[in-house]
């Protein structure tokens, strides 16, 4: 039987899996111009999800200033589109609105035509914003409805999930408390429970104190949504500016215990910040089955971890995804107290699926020997510099080499997790040696190319003795490297390239290209199918960071992302090398928004790129 001769069924199986991780969604695009049988089928797949990226701005003189033509480009093209098309408009099963609405009288004509598109959408099933209403001023109070929420809560089948994992947004409630109020469709919750307003360059802060409790008022609203499945929840309470909100301290001590009362029965949980996460606070989750049914949990800061590896084991048992996560900032030294924190008791005690884990010691990770049989993924992250370890200096009990990933640890790994099919971890700096020779791409090499050595040595002069780094140029493949072939499951590979000061970056997309072509050529078992290089500045003065993904899209083809560049190379079988076949830029302007956009489109469960990456 021929290809176009199956089933509309199988063809839609084998559709699905075209814009599977780690693939564009260009080939989707292309089903639909082979002929009429594959364009019904593909534009199904291809307007399932519709997303609205909305321009913003945090006052209403902002809006004022909007150009009309710069919004004309965006987002009502696309809503003029949908009202003209009903046979599309029959596809769509999610509708994503990015970057925040706005209650200000300058943004309401965008939520109202908004709404006007939801009772034409019969078969919606699912409405997420990234944020609703303001975060740095004070929203004021309204008995006016929200009409975009209003028709959504009048909607027959959709949900709404307000707030996404990979970036905080969601909704905060001291400076909007009223907005979502009489919302009983939620699904999903983000909240930022506390947040001060940022202060004016010049003048006195703006805001008003807020009268009454954030979380008693926040456990109304979870009174008022028994679907609510995913709750996400942050307490800060700052500015950045070394203002604290004046109910910081009470929410510190209360805000779990008062939230717990009202929480329903959840599949996902995910708590960051001041918390504390005591006794009662503890007691309370547990009489409302949060824990019971749990399948997916994020920690973030220690003191939380610290709490989950105490109250947790044994009250888990269907957890299936991880995060634990310090969340301390790069430039800060490390911590010995929470890199020598032992978390297994909490890693022993579910078949977990996804496991993150952020700013700890890899010998927590020995845990998978007995209990990493069903682990598909795994992130593991080093967040400090390379700098800030202090190489070869004594006061740390550990050098920065040793709490990565070693070439054993990853060995052990392989074994003990046979379905690994997407890793992430760091890796200290590499290249490639010049000369390639035909059809064979030559193996990576440890350390920094000795010209920029010799450069560095030059620039520095007498100090250059006292760096280690300056010696770091090796000639021999990493054993990490090594160690990665042996993973026989790997599709999906994604590499935080730890560059060290005074050496500049000296990675790029061709190098990125000859690592994945070196992986795929040489690893054993299942074909790599992605890599994604992440390599950060290596002090906050320096540029802005850089990403690199490579993807295989057939037979001797690849396509690669650069900012906002889109590249599909041919392999050129006399010589080896790949030449391009098309080259397309993104409509955007900005490089890096439209690379964040370009993750949350093709991967909204954050596995393309760890969004702690960004």
């Amino acid at each position: 039987m021929s290809f176009v001769g199956l089933s509309d069924e199988l063809l839609l199986l084998v559709f699905e899996n075209l814009r599977g991780e780690g693939r564009p969604n260009l080939s989707v695009k292309v089903l639909c111009l082979v002929c009429r049988r594959f364009r019904a089928i593909a534009s199904g797949l291809l307007f399932e999800r519709v997303a609205f990226r909305l321009p913003y701005g945090d006052t209403e003189a902002w809006y004022e200033q909007v150009e009309p033509q710069a919004v004309k480009r965006g987002w009502t093209r696309l809503l003029s589109f949908l009202l003209d098309h009903e046979h599309i408009r029959v596809h769509i099963r999610r509708l994503d609105v990015l970057l925040p609405f706005s209650m200000f009288k300058g943004a309401m004509d965008w939520p109202r035509q908004l709404a006007e598109l939801l009772p034409l959408l019969p078969y919606l099933k699912q409405v997420r914003l990234n944020k609703v209403g303001a975060d740095s001023v004070p929203q004021t109070d309204s008995d006016e409805p929200h009409p975009f929420l209003e028709a959504i809560e009048k909607h027959p089948n959709a949900v709404l999930s307000l707030g996404r994992s990979k970036y905080w947004g969601g909704y905060t409630h001291t400076l909007n408390s009223n907005l979502i109020n009489g919302v009983t469709c939620l699904q999903s919750l983000q909240v930022r429970i506390l947040n001060l307003p940022r202060i004016p360059r010049h003048g006195e802060p703006t805001y008003a104190s807020f009268d009454g409790t954030p979380s008693k008022q926040i456990a109304k609203i979870l009174d008022e949504n028994p679907r609510l499945k995913d709750l996400s929840l942050l307490l800060d309470g700052n500015n950045g500016a070394g203002q604290i909100h004046d109910l910081a301290a009470l929410e510190r001590e209360h805000a779990l215990i008062n939230i717990a009362k009202s929480v329903p029965v959840l599949r996902s949980f995910e708590f960051q910040g001041d918390f504390d996460f005591s006794d009662a606070a503890w007691l309370g989750l547990e009489r409302a089955n949060v824990w019971k049914n749990l399948r997916q949990l994020h920690v973030f800061t220690h003191a939380l971890v610290r709490g989950c590896v105490r109250h947790l084991p044994g009250h888990v048992p269907v957890l299936r995804s991880l995060r634990l996560d310090d969340i301390e900032r790069r430039h800060r030294p490390p911590s010995m107290d929470r890199y020598q924190f032992d978390l297994s008791p909490l890693l022993s005690v579910s078949e977990l699926i996804n496991l993150s884990i952020v700013g700890y010691h890899p010998d927590n990770l020995s845990t998978l020997s007995h209990a990493g049989s069903s682990l598909e993924r795994l992130l593991f992250h080093v967040r400090e510099f390379p700098n800030l370890w202090a190489l070869g200096n004594r006061a740390y009990p550990v050098t920065f080499e040793q709490v990565l990933l070693s070439a054993e640890r990853l060995t052990a790994i392989g074994s003990a997790c046979p379905k690994l099919d997407w890793l992430a971890l760091d890796v200290s700096p590499f290249h490639f040696k010049e000369g390639t020779t035909n059809n064979k791409t030559p193996p990576p090499v440890a350390g920094h190319p000795p010209f920029l050595i010799e450069e560095a040595k030059k620039r520095l002069g007498a100090a250059a003795g006292s760096l280690n780094i300056m010696n770091y140029s090796m000639s021999h493949t990493p054993p990490v490297f090594l160690a990665l072939l042996g993973l026989q499951s790997l599709r999906h590979l994604r590499l935080y390239l730890h560059m060290i000061w005074p050496l500049p970056l000296h990675f790029d997309l061709p190098s990125s290209m000859r690592t994945f072509r070196w992986l795929r050529a040489h690893k054993q078992g299942i074909p790599l199918e992605s890599l994604v290089v992440h390599a950060v500045p290596r002090r906050r003065a320096a540029p802005q960071m850089q990403i690199w993904v490579v993807q295989e899209v057939g037979e001797g083809k690849l396509y690669t992302t650069e900012g906002r560049e889109n590249t599909l190379w041919e392999e050129d079988p006399g010589t080896g090398d790949y030449v391009i076949l098309e080259k397309k830029m993104s409509e955007t302007g900005d490089p890096q928004e439209d690379l964040v956009e370009y993750w949350d489109r093709e991967d909204s469960e954050g596995f393309l790129v760890p969004h702690e990456w960004f």
